[in-house]
């Protein structure tokens, strides 16, 4: 794909995901695009005609050069820099891959988890004073927003839906395509 064509792929999947009331995904996805990607940068120093200055030397293959010739004074550090267009779409189907196919996962296995029946006596938490209470089945899971953030939370009510397979699909077919 072109960078055209990743410029209006990431416009569609951005429309889809705000009129289907995923605002707070794209929120998320900005902030992390404008943090961008980390990297750690090698900068060696050097005199050149009595001035200092700093030559990056990431990705330079040190390995033919003499330990005795080898750059001296030279430090890592972490910058960031900017995401490309193919990032910033393969972020965004992650992101939607995330809520409409894994969440739907991890809560239908937690409601499976939660209404297990639990032996009490063989995990040692029987009580005779305090016989056992029967809890109704669990029937929907609500994913809370981390403290501080503004996404809402996400409610799933019994989440078996056959439509998760089909999306994940969807979803695969559109990253093979912005990656070649």
């Amino acid at each position: 794909m072109n960078d055209e064509e990743l410029t209006a792929t990431n416009a569609k999947l951005r429309a889809f995901a705000a009129s289907h009331g995923m605002q707070w995904i794209l929120d998320e996805v900005d902030e992390a695009v404008s943090l961008g990607i980390p990297e750690v940068r090698t900068l060696r120093q050097s005199s050149q005609q009595g001035r200092i200055i700093y030559e990056d030397i990431t990705g330079v293959d040190l390995t033919d050069i003499p330990p005795g010739r080898r750059p001296k004074r030279s430090e890592e550090f972490v910058s960031r820099r900017p995401m490309t267009e193919l990032e910033q779409v393969v972020l965004l189907v992650e992101a939607l891959r995330r809520v409409l196919v894994d969440s739907e996962k991890i809560a239908s296995e937690s409601i499976d988890t939660l209404n297990q029946p639990v032996d009490r006596f063989a995990s040692g938490s029987y009580d005779q004073e305090h016989p056992a209470i029967d809890l109704p089945p669990v029937d929907g899971i609500a994913f809370a927003p981390d403290e501080g953030s503004t996404s809402p939370a996400v409610e799933l009510e019994l989440v078996r839906s056959s439509h998760s397979p089909r999306v994940a699909e969807i979803l695969a077919q559109i990253e093979n395509e912005i990656r070649s």
